[in-house]
């Protein structure tokens, strides 16, 4: 069943703040979990000062001098991965565990730097920094969850505990006119599909670019479905379908709403196309609203 989504979320402006940065949220509290296990492991106590990083986290995040909150992170950041590198080099029995927390710092690096620039301003980004900004967070993912899963890409095909990410770009040149924030919608969106779909599946990601220089994203999988009359439910806020209930995931249940709220900013158009047990497909839209709009020629394709 395919439905077109119109409903006012009400939203406050604290409930906007979460969802303008629950991407960097969670990402920072898998680095907690994470730090917390191997201090738990090691006894290491130059690792202690490391435990609290969430808290810097959220300072710089409703601080009302972002930049230099910002600059205390990144230095919080590499000072982390000094310490890291020591531990390795220490004691290489702790080395997996190390390299995982590498993984999610160099992904910290990536939020952060997107977090400096106005996540809003319409740009030509370019197709690779998708592809590759998507592949990088599913790594992190993937060995975070101790390769409970795994992703791979054409022309692999996808076997016991692996998924399938397909990638189709329907765009002149290597180029789409976006925000940077589509990198956020792109993440959630496809991890949504990860969690509730079974290994062996597909899970599609198709850009293209619409008239009047909008963005149009699908993301498709073959997980299992959302009931139909819960399609409006699945994008208010902390909500999530009722079939879902007895899934665990790190998520809050923020994804849908952060990219319906976003496509409505942009007047885009936001339709959930899904079926118990074969599948969902979220299309969304979005077009330059905005005055800061890096310039580009107005086109109709």
């Amino acid at each position: 069943m395919r439905q077109e989504i119109n409903l006012d979320l009400h939203l406050s402006e604290s409930k906007r703040i979460l969802l303008d940065f629950h991407s960097l949220f969670n990402l920072f509290n898998i680095l907690h979990i994470e730090i917390e296990r191997l201090i738990e492991q090691s006894k290491i106590p130059y690792l202690l000062p490391f435990s609290g990083m969430m808290v810097s986290v959220l300072e710089c995040l409703l601080s009302t001098n972002k930049g230099s909150k910002i600059e205390v992170l990144e230095n919080g950041l590499r000072e982390l991965m000094e310490a890291l590198t020591k531990l390795k080099s220490e004691f290489p029995e702790y080395s997996d565990s190390v390299e995982a927390l590498e993984i999610v710092i160099e992904m910290g690096f990536l939020r952060v730097d997107e977090l400096k620039k106005d996540r809003f301003i319409w740009r030509d980004i370019p197709l690779l920094d998708l592809e590759q900004k998507l592949c990088s967070f599913l790594a992190a993912t993937e060995r975070v969850s101790r390769n409970r899963f795994h992703f791979v890409y054409p022309p692999n095909t996808p076997i016991n505990n692996e998924y399938l990410i397909e990638f189709q770009f329907e765009v002149d040149g290597n180029t789409v006119f976006a925000p940077l924030v589509v990198h956020d919608v792109i993440r959630d969106l496809a991890a949504n599909s990860r969690k509730y779909s079974k290994p062996g599946s597909k899970i599609t990601v198709l850009v293209s670019q619409t008239e009047s220089n909008g963005i149009s994203l699908k993301i498709r999988d073959e997980g299992m479905g959302i009931p139909k009359s819960e399609f409006e439910e699945v994008v208010k806020y902390k909500r999530r379908a009722s079939n879902t209930k007895n899934i665990k995931t790190m998520g809050k249940g923020f994804g849908l709403t952060k990219a319906y709220h976003l496509c409505k900013i942009h007047n885009g158009k936001f339709v959930i196309d899904s079926e118990i047990g074969k599948g969902t497909t979220i299309e969304m839209t979005m077009y330059p609203i905005h005055k800061k709009v890096l310039e580009r020629p107005v086109r109709v394709m």
